[in-house]
Protein backbone atom coordinates (compact mmCIF):
# COMPACT_ATOMS: atom_id res chain seq x y z
CA UNK A 1 0.00 0.00 0.00
CA UNK A 2 1.16 3.48 -0.78
CA UNK A 3 1.88 5.37 2.40
CA UNK A 4 1.30 9.08 1.89
CA UNK A 5 2.34 11.08 4.95
CA UNK A 6 1.15 14.51 5.86
CA UNK A 7 3.25 17.45 4.83
CA UNK A 8 3.16 21.22 5.08
CA UNK A 9 3.92 23.91 2.56
CA UNK A 10 5.13 27.28 3.72
CA UNK A 11 4.24 30.13 1.41
CA UNK A 12 6.27 33.31 1.85
CA UNK A 13 5.00 36.49 0.29
CA UNK A 14 7.22 39.55 0.43
CA UNK A 15 5.38 42.84 0.40
CA UNK A 16 6.04 45.63 2.87
CA UNK A 17 6.60 42.99 5.52
CA UNK A 18 7.37 39.29 5.22
CA UNK A 19 4.24 37.18 5.69
CA UNK A 20 4.86 33.47 6.24
CA UNK A 21 1.80 31.26 6.30
CA UNK A 22 1.70 27.55 6.99
CA UNK A 23 -0.50 26.06 4.31
CA UNK A 24 -3.28 23.73 5.27
CA UNK A 25 -3.65 20.50 3.34
CA UNK A 26 -6.16 17.74 2.75
CA UNK A 27 -6.91 14.42 1.03
CA UNK A 28 -5.62 13.50 -2.40
CA UNK A 29 -5.81 10.31 -4.37
CA UNK A 30 -2.81 8.59 -6.07
CA UNK A 31 -2.82 8.42 -9.86
CA UNK A 32 -3.34 4.66 -9.76
CA UNK A 33 -5.52 3.25 -7.02
CA UNK A 34 -7.87 0.34 -6.57
CA UNK A 35 -10.49 -0.36 -3.95
CA UNK A 36 -8.28 -3.05 -2.44
CA UNK A 37 -5.07 -1.02 -2.24
CA UNK A 38 -6.39 2.49 -1.76
CA UNK A 39 -4.68 4.71 0.74
CA UNK A 40 -4.66 8.40 0.02
CA UNK A 41 -2.60 11.19 1.46
CA UNK A 42 -2.95 14.92 1.25
CA UNK A 43 -2.53 17.55 -1.39
CA UNK A 44 -1.80 21.19 -0.83
CA UNK A 45 -4.42 23.83 -0.45
CA UNK A 46 -3.43 27.31 0.45
CA UNK A 47 -4.27 30.68 1.84
CA UNK A 48 -2.31 33.89 2.07
CA UNK A 49 -2.53 36.44 4.85
CA UNK A 50 -2.66 40.19 4.61
CA UNK A 51 0.71 41.87 5.12
CA UNK A 52 0.26 45.46 4.00
CA UNK A 53 1.03 48.05 6.65
CA UNK A 54 -2.29 49.88 6.40
CA UNK A 55 -1.76 52.75 8.83
CA UNK A 56 1.43 54.23 7.41
CA UNK A 57 1.67 58.00 7.07
CA UNK A 58 5.35 58.42 6.19
CA UNK A 59 4.94 58.86 2.44
CA UNK A 60 5.58 61.91 0.28
CA UNK A 61 2.91 63.33 -2.00
CA UNK A 62 4.65 63.60 -5.36
CA UNK A 63 1.68 64.43 -7.57
CA UNK A 64 -1.87 65.73 -7.31
CA UNK A 65 -3.97 66.30 -4.22
CA UNK A 66 -3.18 63.85 -1.41
CA UNK A 67 -5.55 65.54 1.02
CA UNK A 68 -8.94 65.59 -0.68
CA UNK A 69 -8.72 64.49 -4.27
CA UNK A 70 -6.59 62.28 -6.51
CA UNK A 71 -2.88 62.00 -5.99
CA UNK A 72 0.27 59.91 -5.77
CA UNK A 73 2.08 59.15 -2.52
CA UNK A 74 5.48 57.41 -2.53
CA UNK A 75 6.87 55.68 0.57
CA UNK A 76 10.53 55.27 1.65
CA UNK A 77 10.59 51.52 0.91
CA UNK A 78 9.63 52.06 -2.73
CA UNK A 79 5.94 51.28 -2.43
CA UNK A 80 3.45 53.70 -3.94
CA UNK A 81 -0.24 54.58 -3.75
CA UNK A 82 -2.05 56.19 -6.66
CA UNK A 83 -5.68 57.09 -6.18
CA UNK A 84 -8.23 58.99 -4.16
CA UNK A 85 -7.73 60.64 -0.77
CA UNK A 86 -10.09 62.00 1.84
CA UNK A 87 -8.78 63.92 4.81
CA UNK A 88 -5.25 62.90 3.86
CA UNK A 89 -6.10 59.20 4.03
CA UNK A 90 -6.59 56.62 1.30
CA UNK A 91 -10.32 56.55 0.60
CA UNK A 92 -12.17 55.68 -2.60
CA UNK A 93 -10.60 53.99 -5.62
CA UNK A 94 -6.86 53.46 -5.65
CA UNK A 95 -3.89 51.23 -6.42
CA UNK A 96 -1.11 50.32 -4.00
CA UNK A 97 2.07 49.07 -5.70
CA UNK A 98 4.31 46.78 -3.64
CA UNK A 99 8.08 47.03 -3.99
CA UNK A 100 8.30 43.43 -5.29
CA UNK A 101 5.97 44.07 -8.25
CA UNK A 102 2.63 43.04 -6.79
CA UNK A 103 -0.26 45.41 -6.24
CA UNK A 104 -3.71 45.94 -4.77
CA UNK A 105 -6.26 47.77 -6.89
CA UNK A 106 -9.73 48.54 -5.64
CA UNK A 107 -11.70 50.32 -2.96
CA UNK A 108 -10.28 51.94 0.19
CA UNK A 109 -11.71 53.48 3.33
CA UNK A 110 -9.72 55.33 5.98
CA UNK A 111 -6.39 53.86 4.77
CA UNK A 112 -7.80 50.30 4.73
CA UNK A 113 -8.71 47.99 1.87
CA UNK A 114 -12.48 48.01 2.17
CA UNK A 115 -15.07 47.11 -0.46
CA UNK A 116 -14.13 45.29 -3.65
CA UNK A 117 -10.59 44.87 -4.91
CA UNK A 118 -7.91 42.65 -6.40
CA UNK A 119 -4.64 41.73 -4.66
CA UNK A 120 -1.93 40.45 -7.00
CA UNK A 121 1.35 39.01 -5.67
CA UNK A 122 4.65 38.66 -7.50
CA UNK A 123 4.50 34.85 -7.23
CA UNK A 124 1.26 34.73 -9.24
CA UNK A 125 -1.20 34.42 -6.35
CA UNK A 126 -4.31 36.53 -6.97
CA UNK A 127 -7.25 37.34 -4.71
CA UNK A 128 -10.26 39.05 -6.25
CA UNK A 129 -13.30 39.86 -4.20
CA UNK A 130 -14.68 41.65 -1.19
CA UNK A 131 -12.81 43.22 1.73
CA UNK A 132 -13.75 44.57 5.15
CA UNK A 133 -11.28 46.61 7.21
CA UNK A 134 -8.22 45.21 5.36
CA UNK A 135 -9.33 41.57 5.56
CA UNK A 136 -10.90 39.30 2.95
CA UNK A 137 -14.54 39.25 3.91
CA UNK A 138 -17.59 38.26 1.87
CA UNK A 139 -17.38 36.61 -1.54
CA UNK A 140 -13.97 36.14 -3.12
CA UNK A 141 -11.76 34.04 -5.38
CA UNK A 142 -8.18 33.05 -4.54
CA UNK A 143 -6.03 31.67 -7.39
CA UNK A 144 -2.75 29.89 -6.58
CA UNK A 145 -0.48 28.72 -9.42
CA UNK A 146 0.24 24.96 -9.41
CA UNK A 147 -2.27 24.43 -6.58
CA UNK A 148 -5.74 25.51 -7.58
CA UNK A 149 -8.50 28.03 -7.01
CA UNK A 150 -10.81 28.68 -4.08
CA UNK A 151 -14.11 30.41 -4.79
CA UNK A 152 -16.57 31.14 -2.03
CA UNK A 153 -17.17 32.86 1.27
CA UNK A 154 -14.61 34.55 3.53
CA UNK A 155 -14.82 35.89 7.06
CA UNK A 156 -12.19 38.12 8.66
CA UNK A 157 -9.44 36.98 6.31
CA UNK A 158 -10.18 33.24 6.33
CA UNK A 159 -12.29 30.85 4.29
CA UNK A 160 -15.60 30.49 6.14
CA UNK A 161 -18.98 29.32 4.92
CA UNK A 162 -19.67 27.65 1.59
CA UNK A 163 -16.83 27.34 -0.89
CA UNK A 164 -15.28 25.30 -3.68
CA UNK A 165 -11.58 24.51 -4.08
CA UNK A 166 -10.73 23.31 -7.60
CA UNK A 167 -7.38 21.55 -7.96
CA UNK A 168 -5.03 21.81 -10.93
CA UNK A 169 -5.71 18.15 -11.81
CA UNK A 170 -9.45 18.80 -12.15
CA UNK A 171 -10.46 17.40 -8.78
CA UNK A 172 -12.30 19.58 -6.31
CA UNK A 173 -13.76 20.00 -2.84
CA UNK A 174 -17.23 21.51 -2.49
CA UNK A 175 -18.75 22.21 0.88
CA UNK A 176 -18.40 23.90 4.22
CA UNK A 177 -15.36 25.77 5.54
CA UNK A 178 -14.51 27.17 8.96
CA UNK A 179 -11.38 28.93 10.19
CA UNK A 180 -9.76 28.55 6.76
CA UNK A 181 -10.16 24.76 6.62
CA UNK A 182 -12.62 22.13 5.40
CA UNK A 183 -14.99 21.73 8.33
CA UNK A 184 -18.48 20.30 8.18
CA UNK A 185 -20.24 18.60 5.27
CA UNK A 186 -18.36 18.41 1.99
CA UNK A 187 -17.71 16.46 -1.19
CA UNK A 188 -14.18 15.70 -2.43
CA UNK A 189 -14.21 14.65 -6.09
CA UNK A 190 -10.98 13.15 -7.43
CA UNK A 191 -9.62 13.51 -10.95
CA UNK A 192 -10.40 9.85 -11.74
CA UNK A 193 -14.08 10.31 -10.89
CA UNK A 194 -14.08 8.73 -7.43
CA UNK A 195 -15.54 10.89 -4.69
CA UNK A 196 -16.00 11.11 -0.94
CA UNK A 197 -19.20 12.59 0.49
CA UNK A 198 -19.26 13.18 4.21
CA UNK A 199 -17.96 15.04 7.23
CA UNK A 200 -14.64 16.90 7.55
CA UNK A 201 -12.66 18.21 10.50
CA UNK A 202 -9.66 20.49 9.89
CA UNK A 203 -9.08 19.05 6.39
CA UNK A 204 -9.44 15.41 7.53
CA UNK A 205 -12.32 13.21 6.35
CA UNK A 206 -14.00 11.93 9.52
CA UNK A 207 -16.71 9.70 8.11
CA UNK A 208 -18.75 9.39 4.94
CA UNK A 209 -19.44 7.41 1.80
CA UNK A 210 -16.61 6.90 -0.67
CA UNK A 211 -17.93 6.20 -4.17
CA UNK A 212 -15.69 4.03 -6.38
CA UNK A 213 -18.43 3.79 -9.02
CA UNK A 214 -22.13 4.71 -8.96
CA UNK A 215 -22.94 1.27 -7.55
CA UNK A 216 -19.83 0.50 -5.49
CA UNK A 217 -19.16 2.45 -2.30
CA UNK A 218 -17.49 2.07 1.10
CA UNK A 219 -17.78 3.84 4.45
CA UNK A 220 -14.48 5.69 4.69
CA UNK A 221 -12.48 8.09 6.83
CA UNK A 222 -8.89 9.21 7.46
CA UNK A 223 -6.95 7.79 10.40
CA UNK A 224 -4.45 9.63 12.60
CA UNK A 225 -1.75 9.17 9.93
CA UNK A 226 -3.92 10.77 7.26
CA UNK A 227 -4.40 7.42 5.53
CA UNK A 228 -7.78 6.39 4.19
CA UNK A 229 -9.65 3.56 5.92
CA UNK A 230 -12.38 1.84 3.88
CA UNK A 231 -15.12 -0.41 5.27
CA UNK A 232 -17.85 -2.37 3.54
CA UNK A 233 -20.59 -0.77 5.62
CA UNK A 234 -21.24 2.09 8.02
CA UNK A 235 -20.48 1.10 11.64
CA UNK A 236 -23.59 1.05 13.83
CA UNK A 237 -21.82 2.68 16.76
CA UNK A 238 -18.56 4.45 16.04
CA UNK A 239 -16.97 7.87 16.02
CA UNK A 240 -16.38 7.22 12.33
Amino acid sequence: MVNWKSFFIVSAILMLNVCITTVNIFGAEPEEVTKETATEGKVASSSTEEAVTEEREDGECTEGDCENGKGTKVFPDGTKYVGEFKGGRRSGQGSYMYSDGGNYTGEWSDNLRHGKGTDTFENGVIYEGEWAFAKRHGQGTLFMPDLGTYEGEWKEGKKNGQGTFTFEDGGKYEGEWADGMCNGQGTRTFANGNKYVGEWKDFAATGGWYYWTKEDKTWSYMDENWEWVHRDSKPRSSSH
